[in-house]
């Protein structure tokens, strides 16, 4: 035999070898081993809320091996693990003391070698709640503060309110018992709203809608626009100003004017019985719609007059300024209410040339 014999011989006999270790391996693969185990848990619930219980977990085994049980651990100190049995195991939870934080623990299930599940157990914590004594304020147009009143219910020790507000025309600080509001005058002729958030550790913001009115310039009455209050009002004088004629003609601001004769008279259609209203007497007129509280309307005082330089009838009766000239231009004649005659078709000679001689002034929207 040569060399190259040889040489043929050793390879074949070196690959019969590996044949065979390899038909040896695939043999032992094939060998029956431990069965494919699979653990289903089934749980009441995983989200739980801040007082002590009692949580059962529900546990199964497809394909058991003898011997070998399901466990249960948690490195979490607030929950006690039983002993499993019967397909169950109970966890036992202590109450969340925190008051501000929910917790969790990590619960692990173990099978012999297969690759542990862990599953999340969530308790929530006691919650403050705010209660609003009301949600929402309205306030005119005036500057103005007031308490609104905050209750807090399961309130935490050391817990206080906070407020933010989303406006720069009021301010909102929380005090004992509510939150103060400081709200700025409404100058700009336009209603406007604002939202304050109120807080508190633990609790769900609750929300405190303040909406503020603007001034209200005037009141429509039968398609015409009139003045809330006499000219010359202030808050010192609510009566308003007495004006003689010359001055009536340039006593209305800018943009109003004098109401004229047949102006008034359409006011003076429909009135309500003599009354009172922030300290004056008078009457509530609406125009051509009968009247009631419901409708527009406007209040007019018996505001008195002078008559030649004499004071005289306040809180008794009031005369008004038209522009309807009589007695050769030297009288207009003027609205007049009183307790006993309702002015639906009042009428009173006012003088035109007594400078001394000044009544009421009501002016409409130019």
């Amino acid at each position: 035999m040569d060399i190259m014999e040889r040489i043929v011989l050793q390879f074949m006999a070196a690959a019969a070898l590996i044949t065979l270790a390899a038909s040896c391996e695939k043999g032992n693969t094939e060998e029956p081993g431990l069965p494919a185990s699979v653990v289903s848990i089934t749980a009441e619930t995983w989200d739980i809320d801040y007082m002590a219980q009692t949580v059962k977990v529900g546990f199964a085994v497809e394909k058991p091996r003898d011997g070998v049980e399901v466990s249960f651990t948690t490195r979490a100190d607030w929950v006690k693990i039983g002993v499993p049995a019967d397909g169950e195991v109970v966890l036992t939870v202590e109450e969340n003391d925190l008051r501000t934080q929910a917790r969790t623990a990590a619960i692990v299930v173990g099978y012999d070698d297969l690759d542990p599940q862990t599953f999340t157990l969530t308790q929530d914590y006691l919650h403050a709640r705010i209660a609003l004594v009301r949600e929402n304020e309205s306030v005119d147009s005036q500057a103005q503060e007031m308490l609104v009143s905050v209750e807090v219910l399961d309130p935490i020790e050391g817990g206080s309110l906070t407020a933010e507000n989303g406006a720069e025309w009021f301010s909102a600080e929380p005090e004992s018992g509510g939150i103060r509001l400081r709200v700025q005058e409404n100058t700009n002729g336009v209603e406007r709203s604002s939202v304050v958030t109120v807080g508190y550790p633990g609790a769900e913001p609750a929300s405190l809608s303040l909406v503020q009115k603007a001034v209200k310039e005037y009141e429509t009455i039968t398609g015409i626009r009139w003045a809330l209050n006499n000219c010359g009002y202030s808050e010192e004088n609510p009566y308003g100003i007495l004006y003689n004629w010359k001055e009536r003609e340039t006593a209305c601001p800018e943009g109003w004017r004098p109401a004229d004769y047949k102006e008034m008279g359409i006011l003076f259609s429909n009135t309500s019985e003599w009354t009172s209203h922030n300290g004056m007497n008078g009457r509530w007129y609406s125009g051509k719609t009968s009247y009631s509280e419901d409708v527009p309307r406007v209040f007019l005082p018996a505001a008195g007059a002078f008559w030649d330089g004499t004071f005289r009838g306040r809180g008794e009766e009031g005369y008004y300024w038209t522009d309807e000239l009589n007695n050769n231009g030297r009288g207009v004649r003027g609205r007049l209410l009183t307790k006993d005659n309702e002015g639906s078709y009042s009428t009173t000679t006012l003088s035109t040339t007594n400078e001394k001689s000044r009544h009421s002034l009501r002016c409409v929207k130019d």
